[in-house]
């Protein structure tokens, strides 16, 4: 019995080393981390209970968003805040992903962020193209935006902006909270990876498209221009990528 243990050893010790032998020879590179947008997948919760109507696919050969628009929905930031902007999202028949203060992004269930439009930027062009909603996904970030008499109370970090600069109207905005910042700017490199159609150019404010109809945001809560804010990620897509 010995004998034959010994001999199914042996066995088995040959087929590891020509096993290894052969791992080692074809073993597959390690991923260059170096040559693609770093990210970490975001923070997305799914609604069951909330449903947008939909109005087809995007309106291009690959039926897949292009861009981003960004919007502030004028309200508190928690979690119970972006669920309740969906919901009256919805009940208008609009829709969008709506992120909270920590960054997280809700959106329903049913809805294929990627290829499923909805209404979110209303009348609007940028170039060529108009109605804006059929190109570009939105975000709606939990923020009181441009502040008045009403909101400037229930506000926390602000900034004042004297004068007018490219989208930003002069006036006093409630700034995106540094979570939402980092999560925004996360949610465009994912894209940017995962989406082929994804393109910085058209990252776009709300007020940028929409500006002729006096949409302001998101103005001064990002704390710079949307053209600063495109610079800035191309800045940081060039840092990663060397």
């Amino acid at each position: 019995m010995e004998t034959r243990l010994e001999k199914i050893y042996e066995i088995l010790m040959k087929i590891f080393s020509v096993i290894s032998r052969v791992s080692e020879k074809f073993q597959l590179p390690e991923p260059d981390m170096g040559k693609r947008p770093l990210y970490e997948v975001p923070r997305m919760v799914a609604i069951t209970d909330v449903k947008f109507k939909k109005r087809g696919r995007y309106r291009n050969p690959k039926g897949k968003a292009e861009g981003l628009i960004v919007h502030y929905t004028v309200s508190g930031r928690t979690p119970r805040s972006a669920i309740a902007v969906m919901k009256y999202l919805a009940s208008k028949g609009l829709g969008c992903m709506v992120m909270d203060e920590a960054g997280t992004i809700y959106y329903p269930e049913d809805f294929d962020i990627e290829r499923d439009v909805a209404y979110h930027a209303g009348s609007s062009k940028h170039g060529s193209k108009t109605g804006m909603s059929l190109h570009c996904m939105g975000m709606e970030i939990c923020n009181w935006g441009k502040l008045d008499g009403r909101t400037i109370k229930f506000a926390d970090d602000t900034k004042l902006f004297k004068n007018k600069k490219d989208n930003i109207t002069p006036g006093t905005y409630e700034l995106y909270t540094p979570a939402q910042m980092e999560a925004l700017e996360n949610f465009i490199m994912w894209q940017l990876d995962v989406n082929e159609n994804f393109s910085l150019d058209m990252v776009l404010g709300h007020d940028e498209v929409a500006g002729h109809r006096g949409k302001t945001d998101p103005g001064g809560s990002l704390g710079m221009t949307m053209p600063e804010f495109r610079e800035r990620l191309r800045e940081n897509l060039q840092t990663v990528l060397g």
